[in-house]
């Protein structure tokens, strides 16, 4: 028979379990960070961390990617264009890319085996994916549906995983210098600072699984490169994500494009802010406009724009809300947006909170 102490201590480990991995909180900032704090950013291969903040800077919880000693995940130090972080395509989990070898590795790492990771919304880690085949360029990003195939980018490829594993292969999509990958509505999109094209982010369509052409989405000068972009559905003519954001790195702008049902228009742009920008995420906020989260080399700044669908971006990147510790960096960030009450939600909960005082009053007359 077991005792009530069993029972009691055994409860106790459940609890004290939860508690170490928390479940991410809707609404807060999720986001990639090189660097312990022990050693200056460099060419070495370094620990990484995803932290999780509230968007005032409070830092939530943390989570370690690389273990000293041992191959493990690791990221190019001072490289601003590793550890893109995104948001799987059904919501689930924030996925990642990084490379398979030892913390300190002074050099020829990027040759190194891939490792395409998953943070779940419920705090559960895994690392165990490992490409062999894409070892001859850095690595950026990679993006899921639910977890079970990637896509993946490098200096030199957009690839396709198609099966979590220990020992997978890949197969190439776009042969070209890419950096964030990302999939909405079933469709592939890409990023990328290739000086051969002027197309710096791209539809690949859906689901690709082979070699395909892309389309542009935004076009800028071959000079040009376009690190992080974020999407959003705002306009409900419009089926599906209708509104992209994404940060120019040469120009050091954040411009922003309209899906008008047959083609991306472009809305302009605004500074980009201070630090050398990375990477953002941008979150509808109703009547309040979208607010822009971004990372940059010393930490994360916000803009809100509030010119809504198919108009040209407006407001102004502030200082920073935080900032990263001595010898660390932001590099990826993305949220799991807090639902946004409609105007008819809100006039029934304030009702309904009426309706109750009116309650509770009446019971005490």
């Amino acid at each position: 028979m077991i005792s009530r102490r069993l029972l009691g201590l055994t409860a106790l480990a459940l609890v004290s379990s939860a508690a170490f991995a928390a479940p991410i909180t809707a609404g807060n900032l999720v986001m990639v960070r090189s660097g312990d704090g022990s050693a200056a950013l460099g060419t070495a291969a370094t620990a990484v961390f995803i932290d999780e903040y509230t968007t005032s800077g409070t830092l939530v919880q943390t989570f370690s990617l690389s273990t000293a000693g041992a191959p493990t995940f690791a990221l190019t130090g001072n490289s601003t264009t590793e550890g893109v972080l995104s948001l799987s395509q059904d919501g689930s989990r924030f996925v990642f890319a990084g490379y398979k070898t030892t913390l300190g590795t002074a050099s020829g790492f990027n040759a190194s085996n891939k490792i395409l990771g998953t943070l779940t919304l419920g705090g559960v880690l895994d690392t165990s994916t490992e490409v062999t085949d894409a070892t001859a360029s850095a690595t950026r990003s990679a993006t899921t549906d639910n977890g079970s195939s990637f896509y993946f980018a490098t200096a030199g490829a957009v690839r396709y995983v198609a099966s979590a594993g220990s020992a997978t292969t890949s197969t190439v999509v776009d042969a070209r210098n890419s950096r964030q990958v990302m999939l909405r509505d079933n469709v592939l999109y890409g990023s990328n600072g290739s000086t051969a094209v002027t197309n710096k982010l791209q539809s690949y369509g859906v689901l690709p699984t082979g070699v395909t052409t892309p389309t542009a989405v935004a076009t800028l000068t071959t000079a040009d490169a376009i690190n992080g972009y974020s999407f959003l559905d705002l306009s409900a003519g419009v089926t599906g994500s209708d509104v992209v954001y994404a940060i120019s790195t040469v120009e050091n702008l954040i411009r922003k494009y309209s899906f008008d049902g047959t083609n991306w228009v472009a809305n302009g742009s605004v500074a980009a802010g201070t630090g050398a920008p990375q990477n953002l995420v941008a979150v509808d906020n109703g009547a309040a406009g979208v607010d822009l989260y971004i990372t940059n080399s010393t930490g994360v700044a916000k803009l809100t724009d509030t010119s809504g669908y198919n108009a040209t971006i407006n407001g102004t990147v502030g200082a920073n809300l935080f900032n990263a510790g001595t010898n660390t960096a932001f590099r990826g960030i993305s949220m799991v947006a807090a639902p946004v009450p409609e105007p008819g939600t809100m006039v029934a909960l304030g009702l309904g909170a009426v309706a109750l005082i009116r309650k509770r009053r009446s019971k005490k007359a």
